[in-house]
This record gives structure tokens, C-alpha cells and sequence, in this order.
């Protein structure tokens, strides 16, 4: 089987499983990779096959390995096969060296812990050049259609509920700054979107870590 030779441009099918976090985070990847992507609806036109899974409970993480291995198996289709990345909680959850011993067919595993290293590891990947380091408002290649969009304020979470794995995957709380979601939420309305939907982990909490003392105003 081989592998292609990518031009500057991409053709992506990408499947995001899990919250609204998530989705935030494919969108900006593939947002910021520096190169024009174009969503294909089937796996063997694509030149990425990305999956961002869950890993926050026992049934997600059951439903984002059936969809590794579905891919998995459609791919060995291919003639050429695309490559194949898979990143999001479940990677954070369990670890790329685990999940690489496991599932070997999958070609790139993208840690939450190395969520800004995405782009240049993909980038590298599939010898593209190296994307820009940052893109004004973040770069996002919206799929939720022109009406609204996720606005991720913060990463992780500063309380430690016994039930929650989500600060061992996702780490402590990491606000945006007011500037950084500003400058995010106008790219957004550029793009003509009409409503913006706050996400996080735990939104009141927004700013405590930046020495805010009462969160979200």
C-alpha cells in the first residue's frame, strides 16, 4: 500500500465524538494547519482521516475505539491509504504509547497535553509546510454551518470531583485571556456567524486562574 504525496491543499474527512470542547479543538486544528482543507464524505477520497475522541466515561471511550477501528478497516480498502489521526481525551486518558500498542495501524496520536503542537505534528506528518506558529482569533474551520459557533474560554479545571476524569485528562484550569477570546469571537463574526455559545469545562470559573476573584462576569 502507499502513501500519497499531499500538494498545499487537503482533502479531510474528520469525525469529532464527545462535547463541544472537542469540536472547538478539531475545528481550530484544521483550521490552522496553513493550508486550504476540504471536507470529504468518504474516507478513501481523503488525504486525512482525523478522529478527535472521548474518553470522559466507559461508553465513550467503548464508542471512540469502535470508530478507530471502523476506520481502521475501511482504510485497508484504500489503494492509497490516507493517513490516519486520531487525538483527543481518550489519547489523554490512556496515552499515546498504550494506544499506539494496541491500535499500531493508526499513523499519528495527538495528545490533549500537546493540543498546540497539533498542527506542526500533523503538518509534518503529511509533508506539508510547517503552519504558521499563530493565526488572529485562532484559526477554526467551522462545522457548524454559518449560524453560531462554540467559543471555548478555558481548558481543564480546578476542582477534583471524585467522578470526573477530566483535570487528569485535560489538566488544571487554563483560562483565555479576554484579549485571546476577543479576538477569537471576531474572527468568528467575520466568518458570518450570528451567535456565540460560551464552552468550558466549568464556565463560572472563568478568569480565577488570571486572578479574577469572581469568575465570569
Amino acid at each position: 500500500m502507499t502513501r500519497a504525496i499531499f500538494p498545499h491543499s487537503l482533502k479531510v474527512w474528520s469525525l469529532s465524538l464527545g462535547c463541544p470542547k472537542n469540536r472547538v479543538d478539531s475545528e481550530r486544528l484544521l483550521g490552522s494547519l496553513g493550508v486550504a482543507v476540504q471536507h470529504v464524505e468518504h474516507m478513501g477520497k481523503a488525504r486525512l482521516v482525523f478522529i478527535n475522541t472521548c474518553g470522559f466515561i466507559d461508553p465513550a471511550v467503548r464508542e471512540s475505539v469502535r470508530a478507530v477501528v471502523d476506520a481502521i478497516q475501511r482504510l485497508e480498502k484504500c489503494k492509497v491509504k490516507p493517513l490516519l489521526a486520531v487525538g483527543g481525551c481518550m489519547v489523554g486518558r490512556y496515552g499515546a504509547a498504550d494506544l499506539a500498542a494496541e491500535l499500531p495501524e493508526v499513523d499519528v496520536w495527538l495528545p490533549t497535553g500537546e493540543l498546540p503542537r497539533w498542527p506542526a505534528m500533523l503538518a509534518a506528518a503529511l509533508n506539508l509546510p510547517e503552519p504558521p506558529a499563530r493565526i488572529p482569533g485562532g484559526g477554526r474551520l467551522l462545522s457548524t454551518g454559518p449560524s453560531y459557533a462554540w467559543l471555548k474560554v478555558g481548558e481543564g479545571c480546578r476542582h477534583k470531583c471524585a467522578f470526573c476524569t477530566i483535570p487528569s485528562i485535560r489538566g488544571g484550569l487554563k483560562s483565555l485571556t479576554a484579549d485571546d477570546i476577543a479576538d477569537e469571537a471576531r474572527a468568528l463574526l467575520a466568518q458570518g456567524v450570528r451567535e456565540l455559545d460560551l464552552v468550558a469545562q466549568d464556565l463560572t470559573s472563568w478568569g480565577v486562574d488570571l486572578g479574577l476573584k469572581h469568575g465570569l462576569p
